[in-house]
């Protein structure tokens, strides 16, 4: 979902949706989380699939996505670890 605006919502509501998340992880054998305990970056969202793709988007107002599929640089954003996080 890529959405302009930001989406506000309870602590409450916030344990809910990462529980009904992770019931979906679960139930669909295609779908894996990683969670991370620190941020890289405050705005950027990193999602890959199947090893095939990336898709980093940049969250703050205007929103900017790039869908990556060559296969050396997808391998080098799965393994990416920074050294410096936010």
């Amino acid at each position: 979902m890529f959405y302009n605006k930001k989406i506000n919502y309870t602590y409450d509501e916030y344990l809910e949706h990462l529980k009904l998340t992770k019931k979906f992880e679960k139930e669909n054998i295609n779908y894996h989380l990683n969670y991370e305990k620190e941020q890289t970056f405050k705005n950027i969202t990193t999602t890959i699939t199947n090893n095939k793709y990336v898709i980093i988007s940049k969250i703050a107002n205007p929103a900017i996505h790039f869908v990556i599929k060559h296969p050396k640089l997808v391998e080098a954003i799965d393994n990416f670890n920074p050294l410096v996080k936010e």
